[in-house]
């Protein structure tokens, strides 16, 4: 018999399937094996889901756990929408199996995500919770980054008060030229043409002009934007989704966005918590963010890494204040921050030295010693006395200098003397000679050369000798101030390591969701429903991540179902 030139297929018109049931269709390393033995594993009515709406014919609601398993699997594979979703219900083997053959229409799919924000929201929490318990993931070393994602709101679609003011003013012109035109429409042509020039400027059409009517609905919207601006505090207004903002790209574009912040996991690159935020910056991000991802994963210290875009002095000191070890990108150091705390004496035993809890790690910061969970990072302390005595001097040219030679700036006169500071230089000053918060400022009398001086601090800083210059003590109030015995400086060096790994560790998950997922957009609108949709998207890139780690579907479900039966015993609750 002579071979055939080409392969052929099975007939179409077959009875029946070659295999003898469904799941036969399905190979064990498939990983929708694995979301079902996961969902299937959630008290979804612990975790507040609720079943969807019956019909009025009486059909009962859908199981949580179908639906929930549906949305899964579409972020998995680049399935989104209610409606496609539907359609892949009823051509899509994988579907079939992981359903049961069920085709829910997309009105109770797409419904099913807004009743559901709320529990949707935990779902990354619960996997994360459940991977560390399972050894996959740690959270001991985490990334922190942000990036925008496009919201459901073309620019059109807002405005500022700055815009919103333009348009008011145009419209108020178009309106008066055009009432003008049509009440001296039987005048002489040569004023209707003086009237039509102006009116040319407008893009106004004489011979299609708009209706009135529509000028002042025009006036009246743009009168109610401003309004609710001024009375909301907010500088922008947008009216599909109010709750995204207008923000700058990447590609140099402007676009309504969410400012996604996402903790990362340094070794399993696993993303183990997020924050939906609308603002246009990272500043005074990262402590919120890191405060999300250690709940999810159930610990109480961390390390975390971001960029010089969360280099916010109050973020960092309260991320120091809470169990966070922060390595930030400098924007004014070089080689160390600095952060000046509040002396409180107390005795701190070797039990609260060790503990993790906020609060004892406040009590050893703030007198003077270094908590346990801080030793083997980059932060450390230093309880400084006041001890050395140096001066700030203005020298011959006119320049002034503090005690440590950084240059001061002029402040401005006040009643006998001048003002000089520098937010920068005590910004970065290493040897406080305040016990203030703030930066230091210092008055010079007309014939004052220095002023003295107790710097709290060690002789390892070299420090400005007092001038051998003979003026009047009334030029100075040294030592009539009474001040703290004693200031709390803490160092974080700068580590160039952790930093440059941040930037592979961070980008990682954004450019597989947005790229390889095609997840660059939001489909829902408000925060709420982002929260939600985007803990499915994270919850689908974990899952992948999830299953590489463990080495295969099979081995990961193995592993689930050992770990949940030891949590099972020992009482810990899956859900967070």
């Amino acid at each position: 018999m002579r071979p055939k030139p080409y392969i052929e297929g099975t007939n179409v018109g077959q009875a029946t399937f070659a295999p003898e049931c469904v799941d036969d269709l399905i190979a064990p390393e498939n990983p929708v094996r694995f979301i079902r033995v996961f969902v299937e594993a959630l008290d979804l009515q612990a975790m507040g889901f609720i079943r969807s709406k019956p019909r009025r014919t009486g059909r009962p609601g859908y199981d949580p756990a179908i639906l929930l398993m549906l949305y899964i699997y579409g972020h998995l594979n680049r399935i989104r929408s209610s409606r496609m979703l539907e359609r892949e219900c009823a051509r899509n083997v994988e579907l079939w199996w992981l359903l049961s053959q069920l085709v829910p229409d997309h009105n109770t799919i797409a419904d099913f995500r807004k009743d559901n924000r709320k529990p949707l929201k935990k779902m990354l929490g619960t996997f994360v919770r459940l991977c560390r318990e399972m050894g996959l993931v740690k959270g001991e070393k985490q990334c922190v980054d942000g990036s925008p994602f496009k919201a459901v709101n073309g620019l059109k679609q807002s405005t500022s008060v700055e815009l919103s003011q333009k348009k008011l003013a145009y419209a108020k012109e178009q309106l008066e030229l055009v009432e003008a035109y049509l009440r001296d429409m039987d005048e002489a042509d040569a004023i209707d043409q003086g009237r039509l020039d102006r009116a040319f400027a407008l893009d106004i059409d004489p011979k299609n002009l708009p209706d009135p009517k529509d000028i002042r609905a025009r006036i009246e919207k743009h009168e109610q934007a401003i309004k609710e601006m001024r009375e909301s505090g907010e500088t922008q207004l947008l009216y599909t989704d109010p709750d995204a903002r207008v923000m700058p790209t990447k590609d140099g574009g402007r676009r309504a966005c969410y400012n996604m912040q996402v903790a990362t996991d340094v070794e399993s690159h696993m993303i183990t918590g997020f924050d939906t935020t609308n603002d246009r910056n990272d500043m005074n991000k990262l402590c919120t963010t890191a405060k999300i991802a250690m709940e999810n994963l159930g610990i109480e210290t961390a390390e975390f890494t971001a960029d010089k875009g969360y280099s916010s002095a109050k973020d960092v000191e309260a991320c120091i204040l809470n169990g966070i070890a922060p390595q930030v990108g400098m924007v004014y150091d070089r080689d160390e921050r600095v952060i000046n705390l509040s002396h409180i004496p107390a005795e701190i035993t070797e039990k609260e030295r060790q503990s993790t809890k906020a609060e004892d790690i406040r009590r050893c910061l703030h007198t003077g010693v270094l908590p346990c969970c801080y030793e083997n990072t980059d932060i450390c302390v230093e309880l400084q006395y006041e001890s050395e005595l140096s001066c700030f001097i203005r020298h011959e040219d006119g320049t002034v200098t503090c005690p440590m030679g950084k240059p001061m700036l002029f402040q401005g006169k006040k009643k006998n003397g001048t003002v000089y500071g520098s937010k920068e230089a005590c910004r970065t000053c290493p040897n406080r000679c305040t016990d203030g918060r703030t930066f230091k400022t210092v008055k010079f009398g007309p014939h004052t050369s220095y002023v003295p001086v107790k710097m709290y601090g060690s002789p390892r800083y070299p420090l400005q000798q007092i001038p051998d210059v003979n003026q009047p003590d009334h030029y100075h109030a040294f030592g009539r101030v009474k001040r703290a015995q004693a200031r709390v400086m803490v160092y974080i060096k700068r580590n160039k390591a952790k930093l440059k790994e941040r930037m592979r560790v961070s980008e990682h998950p954004f450019g597989t969701i947005k790229w390889y997922d095609g997840a660059y957009y939001f489909l829902c609108k408000g925060k709420e429903k982002i929260a939600a949709e985007a803990s499915l998207m994270y919850l689908s890139y974990d899952i992948r991540r999830a299953i590489t780690l463990a080495g295969g579907v099979q081995n990961l479900i193995h592993r689930m179902r050992e770990t949940l039966a030891r949590m099972k015993s020992q009482g810990i609750a899956l859900q967070i």
